[in-house]
């Protein structure tokens, strides 16, 4: 018996060694979304996603859609940013306060075209 409880406890060490915690060991959450153009409805690639206080960020993908994993907490800051330029548009920085129960869905949020004198910032 003792055997395997230090066989068990050994290999949980070992898979921690090698791939890290796993995403449910602690409480988080998942937050996901699209963003999209707010002139064309369309899905916007390459906006950078990051959550005040938190290090982690995301990008959306071609389809507009980003996910990313936070610690627990009962609001979050996200900030939606144009990393690449003109390369598919610019558009304007996007910040916007979401509770937990907001974050437990998907999100869409729209983005504005950047300013063409170059503020782009909200």
């Amino acid at each position: 018996m003792i055997y395997r409880v230090l066989g068990v406890s050994a290999a949980s060490l070992l898979f921690q060694a090698c791939y890290g915690m796993p995403l449910d060991w602690m409480d988080d959450a998942a937050i996901r979304g699209t963003v999209l153009s707010g002139q064309t409805n369309g899905p916007i690639r390459g906006i950078q996603v990051s959550i005040k206080d938190i290090p982690s960020r995301a990008y959306t993908d071609q389809y507009g859609n980003f996910s990313i994993y936070v610690p627990l907490q009962d609001e979050y800051k996200l900030k939606f940013e144009d990393i690449d330029g003109p390369e598919n548009g610019s558009y304007q920085i996007f910040k916007t306060r979401v509770d937990l129960t907001e974050a437990s869905n998907p999100l869409q949020v729209y983005l504005e075209a950047a300013d063409p004198a170059g503020s782009g910032a909200q």
